[in-house]
């Protein structure tokens, strides 16, 4: 094989493993930017008395169901609260607002 065969079948290796991870492997970072996830506004309980949460069950206002997958982890800024509205893409999560239980419970019961 010639040299450039070699540089060239290692450059389609790379390209390749690379938009297998962007697709299949669901990171804050990689879904972040696949276009083919959609930015959705859901609803979470947290525990009291920390910031940083972690494996977090979103609830989807559209059908009160949970989520089919579990956010990884999300940071928080006020450890009196325990509901949150969760604005992400998949994994990524661009932004939380702490939200009242009547608007968990209403969002839940769709």
């Amino acid at each position: 094989m010639s040299k450039f065969k070699k540089v060239m079948l290692t450059v389609t290796s790379v390209i390749v493993v690379a938009i297998f991870a962007f697709f299949f492997i669901h990171t804050p970072q990689t879904d972040r930017f696949n276009p083919f996830i959609q930015k959705i506004t859901s609803y979470a309980k947290v525990k009291k008395g920390t910031q940083n949460y972690y494996l977090v069950q979103a609830i989807n206002p559209k059908t009160g169901e949970n989520l089919s997958y579990k956010l990884s982890e999300v940071g928080g800024y006020d450890d009196s609260k325990e509901y949150i509205e969760i604005t992400h893409k998949g994994q990524y999560i661009e932004k939380i607002s702490y939200i009242s239980k009547e608007k968990f419970e209403k969002a839940k019961q769709k």
